[in-house]
């Protein structure tokens, strides 16, 4: 039997990346939100008025980055210290705090889903027994040649994993956008009926994921 789990070397560097991404993304939502919001102000010509906005307005992105970073690094930290994945002659046994353990046979694994820069998910016929290997993983590679060696299992890869989710982030605010801005009430309409679609279907494909805490 052997047992995967991720190095304090690898989360150290992984984490560093993913706390920066999260005050990146945070920092560009709140600056979103508060443009939408406080758009009246920029018809402002009052100098005091002006500069007690732009005070409250960089205090809430300091803010909102800082609770993010806070909520991201106790996530990652629980998540790397814990997560491990068992290796036997017959299963594969993923752990995780906060998340169910999964236990697939090697009979039941179907395929392989690799995610470029972000890990590889061990598929098997029912989308909700998967397991998820990041790519922090001490012996990524050794345990996804593992998998490969199965009888009839091929790896399918999703390039550019990290600009498809920028992309779609980028595409969701500009639909907030489209629904608060828009004068034309159809565009405005079709906008947050967009917006409300995507969520609500985001949630129903994640909400049994394995992978995933409650909380997320």
């Amino acid at each position: 039997m052997k047992v995967y789990r991720i190095s304090a070397q690898n989360a150290q560097v992984e984490k560093s990346r993913a706390l920066k991404r999260s005050a990146y993304t945070t920092a560009a939502a709140v600056m979103v939100g508060l443009f939408l919001g406080g758009r009246g102000f920029f018809q402002e010509h009052d100098l005091a008025v002006l500069l007690v906005w732009g005070g409250f307005g960089a205090g809430f992105v300091v803010f909102g980055v800082w609770l993010s970073l806070r909520r991201t690094s106790r996530f990652l930290a629980d998540a790397y210290s814990s997560f491990e994945v068992t290796a036997d002659d017959e299963t594969w046994t993923k752990k995780q705090k906060n998340t169910p353990d999964v236990t697939l046979a090697r009979s039941e694994v179907r395929r392989v889903e690799e995610w470029q820069g972000k890990g590889f998910r061990i598929c098997s016929s029912d989308r909700n027994r998967n397991i998820w290997v990041p790519c922090e993983l001490e012996g990524y590679e050794q345990l996804k040649a593992e998998v490969l060696a199965l009888p009839g299992v091929e790896i399918t890869s999703k390039s550019a994993a990290w600009i498809r989710t920028y992309l779609t982030m980028a595409v969701l605010m500009l639909l907030i956008g489209l629904s608060v801005l828009a004068t034309d009430k159809r565009i405005a309409a079709g906008a947050s009926v967009a917006v409300g679609a995507y969520l609500v279907a985001l949630f129903f494909k994640h909400y049994r994921d394995p992978n995933l805490t409650r909380k997320m």
